[in-house]
């Protein structure tokens, strides 16, 4: 009697040990499929969101381009004040008209100065040292056709201990360098990189346009 207790108690316990087991696969089905739907699903709203905005980056792209063509300006952005929190980052549209012969060219961004709250003098060094606010673009060289406008999406970003205020830029667009000039005679002069001289030479560019901006730090 108790051999055949303890035949139903092992099969009893072998039945609900299958049971737990087969819960235990369609819940983890269950599971791996919803994380599946999640992960699409975000997917589809990140591509939507992207599908949104380039209606809206193709309009602005046209309005700086209608601004340059009937201006006499040689750069073009779609505000010179831009707003940004900090801790945040964002981006810009800019624009180079040609004027002349194809031609190529470098972009350079520098922080010049900056103000804060209280109009007091921020150090800029410990800003562009630190990364406070940093702009992240290829700086080129980029080629140019002949009387044509070419546009640059140039993003922006900033740390959550930035000093807020008004930081002034220098927006600068000119020739890559490509004149070496020793600076003791009779020495050989290279490119250790693209743009950057070898030691004891000095490399001249002609500048092509250059523009102010201001960024507004939150």
């Amino acid at each position: 009697m108790i051999k055949k207790q303890f035949r139903l108690s092992r099969k009893a316990s072998l039945s609900i040990s299958l049971e737990a087991i087969v819960v235990i696969v369609i819940a983890m089905t269950i599971l791996g499929l919803g994380l599946g739907f999640v992960t699409d699903l975000f997917k589809d709203i990140g591509k939507t969101r992207e599908e949104a905005f380039k209606p809206i980056e193709k309009q602005l792209e046209n309005q700086l381009r209608s601004s340059l063509e009937s201006s006499g300006d040689r750069i073009g952005f779609i505000s010179d004040k831009l707003s940004i929190e900090a801790g945040k980052a964002d981006s810009f549209l800019f624009g180079v008209k040609n004027v002349g012969a194809q031609r190529t060219y470098k972009i350079n961004i520098s922080i010049i100065k900056g103000l804060d709250v209280n109009s007091n003098s921020i150090n800029i060094t410990n800003v562009i040292s630190g990364k406070k606010l940093e702009f992240l673009f290829t700086e080129g060289p980029y080629t140019i056709g002949q009387n044509d406008i070419k546009t640059h999406l140039i993003r922006y970003a900033t740390k959550k201990d930035t000093l807020k205020g008004t930081y002034l830029l220098q927006v600068d667009v000119g020739e890559p360098c490509s004149t070496l000039t020793p600076q003791i005679p009779g020495l050989s002069c290279t490119f250790t990189s693209p743009g950057v001289p070898s030691p004891g030479c000095t490399c001249t560019a002609e500048q092509y346009a250059s523009s102010v901006l201001f960024v507004d730090v939150q």
